[in-house]
């Protein structure tokens, strides 16, 4: 296999977890027709708490000057603030997970986000947008887990998705190439330049948001779905007085596609983090304490 993120888990085959109301044949076929799956009560409204005035605590020495319109991230908290292990590390995700991806997975990569409403877009339209193919392999199964620190109400705070996309390949892909001048038809190009690029629009996205919705998430909830559903973050259709928070992690099953996928994170095209010194032993050892085989 080739190297992974230092951060990288997978599942050791003979970790059991306890049984929930999550089973395969609950769950499953919603998942697979839909592309997403709710999963309520994953955190208490403790920790939800606690973990939401931790947050607020470490983007704010990262971040002056919060923007409730800007969005910002930190990447790999589960290294940088092991205390959050348990937001990954849970019973009811752990059987979620493996009923999706099999016994054996990898953690790709994590991510901590303040405030974030992204526009539509898959967990791979940027990695197609560069060439890399490695989801077209049959044997590509990856996954991205959201969790939601505040409830999705009329400020946002949760997820936007188009169930079914994930069986449909990409449109964003072309759509962002056109609205970079690449492969615009001569009619097109003329008409961008009568109108100041207001016709057509290539950057207005809407026409792919038709059969979307926003998820009714509540604080401590987790969404899982597939990396190629269309999403975004859910938009504030009042004026946002609450700061959001949301904790994101990939996941994909082993195989020739995760490897792939992996030496594509590592590359210049994806997270600059991965190529950085970090320090990942405090996460190996509280996943491996808790059954999982560190890499």
């Amino acid at each position: 296999m080739k190297p992974i993120p230092a951060q990288a888990i997978t599942v050791n085959s003979s970790l059991e977890v306890k049984t929930t109301s999550h089973s395969k044949e609950s769950f499953l076929p919603t998942f697979n027709e839909k592309g997403y799956y709710l999963l309520p009560g994953i955190l208490s409204p403790e920790r939800v708490l606690e973990i939401r005035k931790f947050l607020e605590e470490k983007f704010n020495e990262k971040f002056q000057d919060e923007d409730l319109i800007r969005d910002d991230t930190i990447p790999d908290h589960l290294c940088l603030y092991p205390e959050l292990i348990d937001t990954f590390i849970n019973d009811q995700l752990l059987e979620v997970i493996k009923s999706i991806v099999g016994d054996d997975f990898v953690l790709l990569s994590v991510s901590c986000i303040r405030n974030s409403f992204k526009v539509l877009h898959t967990d791979l339209t940027t990695a197609e947008g560069v060439g890399a193919q490695f989801f077209l392999r049959p044997d590509f199964n990856a996954i991205t887990i959201g969790i939601y620190l505040q409830d999705c109400n009329d400020e946002g705070g949760g997820l936007f998705v188009v169930p079914g996309s994930h069986k449909k390949r990409d449109p964003l892909v072309k759509q962002r190439q056109l609205a970079k001048g690449i492969g615009v038809p001569v009619f097109a190009k003329i008409m961008r330049k009568m109108t100041g690029g207001r016709f057509p629009k290539y950057e207005d996205y809407s026409i792919f948001e038709k059969e979307g919705i926003n998820l009714p998430s509540k604080a401590g909830d987790a969404v899982v779905f597939d990396m190629r559903i269309l999403h975004r973050g859910s938009k504030a259709v009042a004026k946002r007085e609450t700061t959001k928070f949301a904790l994101f992690y990939h996941i994909s099953a082993s195989g020739q596609s995760c490897d792939e996928h992996i030496e594509f994170l590592f590359s210049e095209h994806g997270h600059p983090y991965l190529r950085e010194p970090r320090n990942p032993e405090i996460i190996k050892k509280a996943a491996q304490n808790a059954g999982f085989t560190a890499i």
